[in-house]
């Protein structure tokens, strides 16, 4: 009886299709290693978005000491100076004398044109509102999120990073920060963006940081 030689149809098959389950746990471990990259540097872009904004304060302490880096007051209500905390929660507006040193409320900052290519200057608040500005409009071109960016903000605008006073910072969405202003809570910076553009639905991640200006 004459031996057989070579593979049959059906082994050939089997070892196609043991390659092919191997190539497709391959392509999944890469497609796992390029997502957790995409993270690790979204991560880091959002800690230099958090120090460039730390920076900002300190470059312009007396808008700090004045409270008008903290959310309860530039994204609140109108306010005149004698209103702001720094380190404590907004007091009721009856209490507030509105004068003509308040600002309308600006949760996403306020492009101030006397802080930028002028001679003229601005005020320590005015410059407060338009770092804000310019760090939210930086925080929207360089992490995904699921609003358009614009240049041009309201008061109705929602923002994409706040600076506040919060006892419980790990909270809070870009609509709704949940900044509490606690007596003695620490400053925080919050941002938000999303891990994947494509579904505008899911919850947005968040970097948080608690400084000291």
């Amino acid at each position: 009886m004459r031996a057989t030689h070579g593979f049959t149809m059906l082994e050939v098959l089997v070892a196609i299709l043991v390659v092919s389950l191997g190539l497709l746990g391959l392509a999944g471990l890469q497609t796992v290693g390029l997502r957790n990259n995409t993270s690790s540097a979204q991560r880091t872009i959002a800690t230099q978005l958090a120090y460039d904004m730390a920076d900002r304060m300190r470059g312009n302490y007396a808008g700090f000491l004045s409270g008008d880096y903290n959310y309860l007051n530039y994204g609140a209500m109108p306010d005149s100076v004698d209103c702001r905390r720094q380190l404590v929660a907004r007091p009721p507006a009856t209490t507030c004398d509105y004068s003509p040193t308040a600002v309308a409320a600006a949760p996403a900052g306020l492009n101030t044109a006397n802080c930028t290519g002028t001679t003229t200057g601005c005020t320590s608040r005015e410059l407060s509102y338009e770092d804000i500005y310019e760090w939210n409009q930086q925080i929207c071109a360089q992490l995904p999120q699921g609003t358009a960016c614009s240049a041009a903000v309201t008061a109705a605008s929602v923002p994409w990073g706040v600076v506040c006073t919060d006892s419980t910072p790990n909270d809070g969405t870009p609509a709704a920060p949940l900044c509490d202003g606690a007596p003695g809570a620490p400053y925080v910076i919050k941002i938000w963006w999303l891990e994947d553009r494509n579904n505008p639905t899911v919850t947005p991640k968040q970097w948080v940081t608690t400084f000291v200006p």
